[in-house]
């Protein structure tokens, strides 16, 4: 095997790992929401922005989109997948590219999370608005609210982890 095709298998392997990893993380701490049929807290938004940093905005995407779909498919919120699909990659890519970009403090990280974790609870109110009206979907809110900063200060654990763990220095 040459090293172009070795690195497309290795990609390849990371993106389904992060793929499945989100997905199970996801199902694995599920809190339905009340009055909103198949929507759910849930702590895979921590794994999306992993999936954005070690793989970087489009491949992160990927990896978050179909992953978190993939939960709403298993957890039976079919109605979700669709917008899951595009919220969590829109995600990942925001973060991803953010962080790519900005450096690696500790500040430029958390930026790049909080502003790619917002298409969240703005994504999923527009997205329920549609479906059962802006009173269901801002209620709600105040769930995607909280999973938002939850995700946020998880996701920038994992990232910092994950430095560490490589032996990656902070940016100044």
């Amino acid at each position: 095997m040459n090293n172009k095709t070795h690195q497309r298998v290795r990609l390849i392997v990371r993106i389904a790992t992060l793929c499945a990893l989100v997905s199970v993380v996801t199902i694995s701490i599920a809190i339905p929401i009340p009055n909103l049929s198949g929507a759910y807290v849930n702590a895979g938004d921590a794994i999306v922005y992993t999936c954005a940093y070690m793989l970087g905005g489009a491949w992160g995407a990927l990896a978050a989109g179909i992953g978190s779909a993939a939960a709403d498919l298993i957890l039976g919120s079919l109605i979700y997948a669709p917008a899951t699909l595009f919220i969590k990659g829109l995600m990942a890519f925001i973060a991803g590219y953010l962080m790519k970009h900005g450096g690696g403090s500790f500040k430029s990280r958390l930026g790049a999370l909080a502003l790619g974790g917002a298409v969240m609870p703005l994504g999923y109110f527009l997205y329920e608005s549609f479906l059962y009206g802006p009173a269901p979907a801002a209620a709600g809110l105040l769930f995607n609210l909280i999973q938002y900063v939850g995700g946020v200060v998880m996701g920038l654990f994992l990232v910092q982890a994950i430095d560490r763990v490589l032996g990656r220095k902070e940016e100044a």
